[in-house]
């Protein structure tokens, strides 16, 4: 099989590079020899999956799966176990800031080298941080000179991006941002048709006219809608529903496809759209938990009693009393609330019964869950999530602000506002992912609080587990997420879906595939040194 190179840049825990990862066919796939990320528990996480990779698939030993379970082995004796794997996957993942400096760079183009030994073919993955092109991130940076904006260290990120692809050339680049991108302006102009015209010419950008990378360029393609003319491309084109081609989660994320001028761009098969699984077909399966409580002592009877004095009180409201259907599920779930449910951990025993995508989560040798644990809620917090899981059910959507009763109401200044305006994120602020449709957007925010992530069971009262979020987000049962509950969240949210890069992995395979590549070996300029940011 012909094997090629991939290099991962702003890696995050590895969701790009686990889906290409995993694609296969009868005469090509992808081998990931480098990634590169900047948080140190991203970083464990890639390291461990590296680690896992160096075995056939299948084939990982039994000592990893006493690792992730967390039955007694620690890391450093896994990989002492297996020091080869070990050495290898510590040469593949790398703890590092791109750009951060001089030293820096040189190390990043070490990496790179050695990844690609060479070849002319070869794919680059990954989008820099680009926060400041974000919605949010356009309102903060609205009346700064350009300057200043241009001096922001994820626009140092930006060109940081721009001098790998000068330099090294890649027959291929993957380039996942946010949506905000396709709108952002700055001093009236438009930011992604700057970005894709620097992508389009990387060493123009970087000023780079005389150097001998100067005449690198490349195609920026959109994975998902087919134009005669890529310039006749809209910003719009770029942007992609996950949902839409099979995610489990609303997901819209703009991902660049760039082909290298010498590599024929046309024709090559668009993602095709097919029916998202729900979060019940996915999340469904896992073992049910209660959650813990925050600011006083927890206890199976002391959770009991607060789920049952929040049903009883709900019942007594007198705006719940306009709603029968809602009545009845609150008395159901007060006959048939559960005692003693576990609050979950780092490992679950169980055994997957998935109803959609089961060969792609399920490994059997696990033989449970990992990261499956619920977190701790103040008992105010219960009659809300009780509230709202049981209006979503009953009414087949999760209620806004206006429909809570006002004794629900958080307290919160930012509750009075929100009412009056009748819009804005607070106005959602509590949401239940219901049964029957796909997820809302799994973000990083869940770190903080997981108000926006109720799970649809009354029975559990709680927010998503790291799991849950993990199977929204398409990695397989096996992949351990490092670090502390907190540090898992922000992984998950931050990291682009395995399945639906393993999506994109079938279109660039085709491309690289078919395509006959007359791409030369990476320039090495001292230019392109000294114009680095």
């Amino acid at each position: 099989m012909r094997q090629i190179p991939v290099v991962d840049l702003f890696a995050g825990p590895g969701g790009l590079s686990e889906g290409f990862h995993a694609y296969s066919a009868a005469d090509l796939g992808f081998s990931v020899r480098a990634s590169i990320e900047k948080e140190e528990y991203a970083y464990n996480t890639l390291l461990l999956r590296s680690f896992f990779r160096e075995f056939p698939r299948g084939a990982a030993p039994e000592a990893y799966y006493e690792y992730v379970s967390g039955l007694g082995m620690s890391r450093d004796e896994l990989f002492a176990r297996f020091p080869e794997q070990a050495a290898r996957a510590t040469q593949k993942a790398h703890l590092l800031e791109l750009g951060a400096s001089t030293e820096a760079r040189a190390l990043t183009d070490q990496i790179v080298e050695r990844a690609i030994g060479g070849a002319a073919d070869w794919v680059l993955l990954g989008g820099p941080p680009c926060q400041a092109y974000s919605v949010a991130g356009r309102a903060r940076h609205a009346k700064v000179e350009r300057a200043v904006f241009e001096a922001d260290q994820r626009h140092l990120l930006y060109r940081e991006y721009l001098r790998i692809l000068a330099r090294f050339r890649p027959a291929v680049f993957v380039m996942e941002n946010v949506k905000g991108l396709a709108t952002a302006k700055l001093g009236g102009e438009s930011v992604f048709r700057r970005i894709l015209e620097d992508l389009e010419a990387p060493a123009r950008a970087m000023d780079l006219t005389e150097s001998a990378a100067s005449d690198i360029r490349y195609h920026i393609c959109s994975f998902v809608v087919r134009r005669p003319d890529a310039r006749l491309l809209r910003a719009q084109d770029f942007v992609i529903e996950a949902d839409r081609y099979g995610m489990p989660q609303k997901r819209e994320r703009i991902i660049l496809l760039g082909i290298r001028a010498d590599i024929a761009a046309e024709p090559f098969s668009a993602l095709e759209p097919e029916k998202p699984p729900t979060v019940g077909d996915v999340i469904g399966d896992l073992p049910p938990l209660r959650s813990r409580l925050s600011r006083e002592p927890d206890s199976p009877e002391a959770w009991n009693r607060h789920v049952l004095q929040g049903a009883e009180s709900v019942l007594t409201m007198e705006q719940v009393r306009t709603w029968p259907k809602l009545r009845e599920h609150l008395e159901k779930v007060i006959r048939e609330l559960p005692f003693g449910r576990p609050t979950g951990g780092r490992f679950m025993q169980g055994e997957p019964r998935l109803r959609r995508l089961g060969e792609w989560y399920a490994d059997p040798r696990l033989r449970g869950f990992l990261n499956h644990e619920a977190r701790s809620h103040m008992p105010s917090d219960l009659a809300r999530y009780l509230f709202v899981s049981c209006f979503g059910a009953v009414f087949g959507q999760s209620p806004s602000l206006h429909d809570f009763p006002p004794e629900l109401y958080p307290d919160h200044q930012n509750v009075g506002e929100a009412l009056k305006k009748g819009s804005g994120g607070f106005v959602d602020r509590f949401k239940v992912q219901l049964r029957d449709q796909p997820a809302s957007t799994i973000v990083s925010h869940m770190a903080k609080d997981g108000h926006y992530y109720i799970h649809f069971d009354p029975l559990q009262c709680r927010s998503l587990t790291v799991r849950e979020a993990a199977r929204l987000q398409t990695f397989p049962d096996n992949y351990f997420f490092e670090g502390n509950r907190t540090e898992q969240y922000t992984q998950v949210g931050n990291a682009v879906p395995p399945l639906l890069a393993n999506k994109l992995a079938r279109v660039v395979a085709e491309l690289l595939g078919t395509k006959a590549s007359a791409g030369t070996q990476p320039a090495e300029t001292a230019k392109l040194d000294a114009a680095a940011p």
